[in-house]
C-alpha cells in the first residue's frame, strides 16, 4: 500500500517535467516566428506624380522610372533618395528605359525618343516623327534602337546621335514589346496578329536597306512582349493563346480564358504569363503543359520576374505575390500595396522594385524561399 502512495506521488512530478519541456518548445517556436522577417518588406518608398504603368529600371545601382505624368526619375537603388527628375518626355511614359552606351533612352506618347543623360536627366538627343504614341519596349542591338509605335513603323534609330538610320512599314500597329533571341532574331508582334521575325545575323541595317524577315500569324491582336528561348519564340495574344513559333512554324501550345496582356518571362523550364481573366500560368517546356494557375482578385498584366524556383508578380488588384514555380497554385507570401500593379516588377539581388498606379514606386526586400511551404500559404 505504501509504494503504491508513493507512486502517486511521483507521477505528478514526471508530468510536470513533460509539460515544461513542451512550454518551452512552444515559446521557443513562438519566440522564432517573432523574430522572423515577415516575407516581404519595404525598405523604402517614392512619389510620382502619376501612375507607374511599366517596370523601373535597376542599373549602375540607380533606379530609373518612367511615370504617366510625363517625366522619368533616378533614385539611389539603396536608400530611395531622389537623384534628379527630368521632364524631357512631356508626356506620359509607359515603356521601361533602355541604358545603353551611357545614354538613357525614352520613349514616350508625346511622338519622341529621346536620349538623357543617366547622371543627371539632361536631354543629350531627341528623335520626334510621326511615330504616334509609343506603347512598345524597344531594343538595342550593335547601337542602333529599333522602336515602333501606333503608327506601324519600324524605325533604327542611332543611339549616340537619335539619327534615323532606317524605316520599314509594317502589317499594323505595335503595341507590344520588341524582343531579340540569343540567334540575333528581332521579334516584332503587331496589333494585327502577325508576328515578324528579322534576321539580324548580318548586323543593323545600312541605309534603307531591307531586313530579311519572316511572318506569323496568331488568331488576335497581340499586346504581349514576346521571349525568345533558343530557337523558339512564345508569345501571348488576345484570344488567350500561347503561341511558339519555331524557324519555320507557328502553333497554339495552351489556352487561357482570357486576354494575353502580360510580357512573357522565361527560367529556361517554363513560361510564364499574366492573363486578363486574374490568373499567372505557367507552361511546362518538357512536358508541354500548364503546371501551374495562380488565381488572383484582378487581371494580371505586368511582368513577373523568377528567381531561385519563386515567381514574383503583381495584380490589378494591388497584391504583390510570390508562389513557388515548380508547384500549381502554392502562394509562398503576399504583400498589398493598397493600389493596382500593372506595370510589372524589376528584380536586384533580394529586392523587388515595383510602381503603382498610385504614382508609388516601392523597394521590397524579399526573403521568400520555397521553405515557406511548411508555414502555409496566403
Amino acid at each position: 500500500m505504501a509504494s503504491d502512495v508513493r507512486s502517486r506521488v511521483r507521477r505528478p512530478k514526471w508530468v510536470a517535467v513533460v509539460a515544461l519541456v513542451a512550454v518551452g518548445a512552444a515559446v521557443g517556436v513562438l519566440v522564432h516566428l517573432w523574430l522572423r522577417p515577415h516575407p516581404f518588406q519595404v525598405i523604402w518608398q517614392a512619389r510620382t506624380l502619376g501612375p507607374i504603368v511599366c517596370p523601373p529600371l535597376v542599373a549602375d545601382q540607380r533606379v530609373f522610372v518612367a511615370s504617366s505624368d510625363g517625366t522619368v526619375r533616378c533614385f539611389d537603388q539603396r536608400t530611395g533618395a531622389s537623384l534628379w527628375m527630368s521632364t524631357a518626355p512631356l508626356l506620359a511614359s509607359r515603356v521601361t528605359p533602355v541604358l545603353h552606351g551611357g545614354v538613357l533612352i525614352v520613349c514616350s506618347d508625346a511622338n519622341r525618343v529621346c536620349g538623357l543623360n543617366p547622371d543627371d536627366g539632361t536631354l543629350q538627343w531627341e528623335f520626334r516623327d510621326a511615330l504616334g504614341p509609343i506603347q512598345s519596349s524597344p531594343v538595342v542591338y550593335q547601337g542602333v534602337l529599333f522602336v515602333a509605335g501606333d503608327d506601324g513603323i519600324l524605325r533604327a534609330v542611332d543611339t549616340a546621335t537619335g539619327k534615323q538610320v532606317h524605316g520599314r512599314k509594317l502589317p499594323g500597329y505595335v503595341a507590344a514589346g520588341l524582343a531579340l533571341s540569343s540567334g540575333r532574331v528581332l521579334v516584332v508582334p503587331c496589333g494585327d496578329g502577325s508576328i515578324l521575325t528579322f534576321d539580324m545575323s548580318a548586323g543593323p541595317p545600312p541605309g534603307n536597306a531591307e531586313i530579311p524577315l519572316r511572318r506569323y500569324q496568331t488568331g488576335a491582336p497581340v499586346h504581349s512582349r514576346p521571349v525568345a528561348v533558343g530557337d523558339s519564340i512564345y508569345v501571348g495574344s488576345d484570344d488567350g493563346a500561347l503561341c511558339r513559333i519555331d524557324a519555320t512554324t507557328a502553333r497554339r501550345v495552351a489556352h487561357a480564358d482570357d486576354a494575353i496582356r502580360s510580357s512573357l518571362v522565361t527560367d529556361e523550364q517554363r513560361v510564364y504569363f499574366g492573363c486578363n481573366d486574374g490568373t499567372l500560368y505557367a507552361w511546362s517546356m518538357a512536358g508541354e503543359t500548364i503546371t501551374m494557375a495562380v488565381p488572383t482578385g484582378g487581371p494580371v498584366r505586368g511582368a513577373p520576374v523568377v528567381a531561385d524556383n519563386v515567381v514574383y508578380f503583381g495584380s490589378s488588384d494591388g497584391v504583390l505575390r510570390a508562389a513557388d514555380a515548380s508547384q500549381g497554385c502554392v502562394v509562398l507570401a503576399s504583400l498589398d500595396l493598397g493600389s493596382p500593379i500593372t506595370g510589372g516588377l524589376a528584380m536586384d539581388g533580394r529586392r523587388l522594385y515595383v510602381g503603382t498606379e498610385d504614382g508609388v514606386l516601392r523597394c521590397v526586400a524579399s526573403y521568400v524561399t520555397t521553405s515557406e511551404l511548411r508555414k502555409g500559404g496566403e
